[in-house]
């Protein structure tokens, strides 16, 4: 390989070295073409490799192949290898001897190899779904991803679109001890809910664990180690490995037999970077997403009015906040607590957060046409009885969503608001009249997530007189004493163990509906919710620090109380 060919290797995290494996079937020239296309869009070296059987007569007293077997193997892969491939891509060819998966995995280990192609036989059953013995056994133990194309019994004479007529099967196997699954079982350990892996530089990768809302660093790993782990997430994901510059989102499950996985999905999005590639995989449990309504962290006005919302069975209630203030779980968790087999539930999401058993979920596809608005004319076709938009983004989606609610249904959605009296004005904005506002809203929600104290750790202080000041202006009653965050091995001497749900929440009557229609103030419609007996969110957060949940610094972050 020329010096510009390794330098432009060295920068950019594409396949380098592709890998494939024939046993001289009838199908070895598909899998050579298909191994071809993949070496030219990446600009990859290629290597073709048949493995003789220690058992072949051909083969020396030693079990290496004999001088004449050789030759006539190496003859047999230069004749795969089409001329026009030959011209454009540079290729090593060899003839390996003794146990072919062994034989393999040991070349790909020894040659820097980065993606492997190799065939199995077409099989039914259990045979299939193995994958074939060869196959198993190299997609087990190689240090690198394997792509594995399903072949046929029988090909008469290959085609020029055989690869197109054949169902591709990616390696999907996670071992317990592999990278893929270690670095995904220690992020599940330390509680993060997200992973991203984003280089540093030619020679390095730094993965960040995102633990109760707070992003740090848990490692670094050289290109060598991270390139092959990123491809293994992104076959899990059914993501093509072979084009790192295009933008690509996926997701993934684990198999039953990692217990530790148990209802654990994995989302993962990449996209191209100055330095190569970067990757953010969310993990989804089901424990974190299904959470009962009373453990939220509602306050007790606010667990009032959802309670009352949830049983007008029409109308629109909206769960707002920013990204990341935990509406999506809110929103299921409202969801769950309503579904009965006699409620017909849908959604159009993007992208689907968890699936739900008790819910058709839809997901925005703009590739095939389906975005929020399409999906939500979909969906009113379905006979739903509760729908629920992932968000309301635009006009469009907000009339929608409205006459959906004036019509009956019971319908839920998500916007990004500061609080519950900035919906109006976003509202307005997008073109509703106060009428339909009024008319159709069910209740609202909004939040914000704060860290908890650590219970094994957290330390007692006095209230200072600044505090007391502050729990005055709010007419809260300052405690005695407040905690504050220490840190212990429990908490991993951060002093926050997990988080809860800070609301203001406010069910509509005629009250709520006539200061909406008189009043366009912002200002002046958050006092009249107060005075309709809605907690604010500065309220409900100090509230946790009198009980000893949370501290007055997190409190402060929330919303810069004053």
């Amino acid at each position: 390989m020329n010096k510009s060919l390794s330098q432009k290797a060295a920068i950019m995290p594409v396949i380098q070295r592709i890998l494939a494996a024939v046993d001289f079937s009838p199908h070895s020239q598909a899998i050579i073409d298909h191994a071809c296309e993949i070496a030219k869009r990446a600009d990859a070296e290629l290597h073709v490799v048949h493995v003789e059987s220690r058992a072949n007569p051909a083969t020396n007293p030693d079990g290496s192949p004999s001088g004449e077997a050789t030759r006539l193997g190496l003859e047999r892969l230069d004749s795969l290898v089409r001329p026009a491939d030959e011209l454009e891509l540079a290729t090593k060819k060899q003839i390996l001897n003794g146990i072919p998966h062994r034989a393999i995995v040991a070349y790909a280990t020894a040659n820097g190899i980065t993606q492997i192609v190799m065939g199995t036989h077409g099989r039914k059953g259990l045979s299939y779904l193995a994958l074939g013995s060869v196959a198993q056994h190299v997609l087990r133990d190689a240090p690198c991803p394997v792509q594995i194309l399903k072949t046929p019994k029988r090909v008469e004479r290959p085609q020029e679109n055989a690869i197109e007529e054949m169902p591709l099967t990616f390696g999907r196997e996670l071992a317990d001890s592999s990278a893929a699954t270690q670095l995904i079982s220690r992020a599940l350990t330390l509680r993060a809910t997200d992973i991203h892996v984003d280089p540093i530089d030619e020679t390095q990768t730094r993965v960040r664990f995102r633990i109760d809302g707070k992003l740090s660093e848990y490692c670094r790993l050289d290109r060598e180690v991270a390139d092959p782990l990123i491809n293994q997430w992104k076959m899990l994901a059914d993501i093509d490995i072979s084009d790192p510059f295009t933008p690509k989102e996926g997701r993934f499950s684990f198999p039953r037999s990692l217990a530790e996985f148990h209802n654990t999905e994995a989302r993962i999005t990449t996209a191209p970077v100055v330095d190569g590639e970067s990757v953010a995989i969310r993990l989804l449990s089901r424990e974190d997403v299904f959470i009962p309504i009373n453990e939220l962290g509602l306050g007790e006005n606010a667990q009032r009015s959802v309670d009352e919302m949830l049983r007008r069975n029409e109308g629109i209630i909206l769960v707002t906040g920013p990204t990341g203030s935990g509406k999506t779980t809110t929103v299921y968790t409202m969801l769950e607590t309503i579904s009965t087999s006699g409620v017909n539930i849908v959604s159009i999401e993007d992208p689907v957060e968890y699936s739900l058993p008790f819910v058709q979920q839809m997901a925005v596809d703009e590739r095939r046409g389906i975005n929020m608005t399409t999906g939500m004319r979909t969906m009113l076709r379905m006979d739903p009885d509760v729908m629920f938009l992932g968000e309301i983004r635009d006009a469009e989606a907000a009339k929608i969503a409205m006459r959906a609610a004036s019509s009956g249904q019971f319908v839920f959605s998500t916007l990004h608001t500061r609080d519950v009296a900035s919906v109006f004005t976003a509202l307005r904005d997008l073109g509703l009249p106060n009428r339909t506002l009024t008319a159709n809203f069910a209740g609202i929600v909004n939040q914000r997530l704060i860290r908890r104290l650590c219970s094994d750790c957290r330390q007692a202080v006095d209230v200072t007189a600044e505090a007391r000041a502050l729990f005055d202006r709010h007419s809260l009653i300052a405690p005695d004493q407040l905690y504050e965050a220490s840190g212990c091995v429990n908490c991993r001497d951060s002093g926050y163990r997990g988080r809860i749900g800070v609301f203001e929440a406010i069910a509509f009557d005629d009250n709520i509906r006539a200061a909406i229609a008189d009043t366009a103030n912002e200002a002046e419609l958050r006092q009249k919710l107060l005075h309709n007996g809605m907690t604010s969110l500065d309220d409900d957060a100090l509230e946790k620090v009198i009980k000893g949940v949370t501290d007055l610094d997190e409190a402060i972050r929330v919303r810069w109380l004053a």
